[in-house]
């Protein structure tokens, strides 16, 4: 379902559009609320059960521009782009710049820029090498951790030994850089 809603005092004219989730989504939730339910000795009504079968989705992006059926895997998308931002923000200390003048603060702001594009490269390609060769997924976290520890990519970079770092990186792949498996 997609239809015309307003919202707030400013009336603001928005979409509010509705589709069944998959199976594997609706019973994801459904044993979520069971389980947070049981904590309390409540019961989920018949009502309650029926909305998480269902997506919503709230934008005011019109529909000539953006179909109801893309809305679901843009906001997927949209919200998988914040996570890295997130990510990024709290690994590179994005909010922790030291200076006051605009030049000093521009430089320590390009300098990170530039080391997120080489650490999103180097991660990818081990990425790539661990699930190839291992079934296995990297943790970006451990593996920005481990290119931080002894200044290791710092001074790849300083003395243009970049591949090198890559070339050890991968030849003995710490098992500690790997996420680790989920028990459930």
């Amino acid at each position: 379902a997609d239809m015309e809603v307003y919202l707030g005092e400013e009336r603001i004219c928005s979409r509010l559009i509705a589709y069944r989730a998959p199976g594997h989504v609706i019973n994801e939730r459904r044993r979520k609320a069971k389980r947070a339910v049981q904590k309390s000795g409540k019961t989920l009504s018949r009502e309650y059960l029926e909305w998480l079968d269902y997506s919503f989705y709230i934008t005011n992006v019109g529909a000539e521009i953006w179909s109801p059926e893309v809305v679901g895997t843009i906001y997927r998308i949209r919200w998988q782009i914040e996570l890295v931002f997130k990510q990024w923000k709290q690994l590179f200390r994005m909010d922790v710049m030291r200076g006051t003048r605009e030049e000093r603060i521009r430089c320590l702001l390009y300098g990170r820029l530039i080391m997120i594009c080489i650490v999103t490269r180097i991660y990818a390609l081990s990425a790539w090498y661990c699930h190839s060769t291992m079934c296995r997924e990297v943790s970006g976290v451990k593996l920005i951790q481990w290119l931080q520890r002894k200044g290791r990519l710092s001074r790849a970079i300083a003395d243009n030994m970049l591949p090198a770092l890559m070339e050890e990186l991968l030849k003995s792949f710490p098992k500690g850089l790997l996420k680790q498996k989920r028990r459930r």
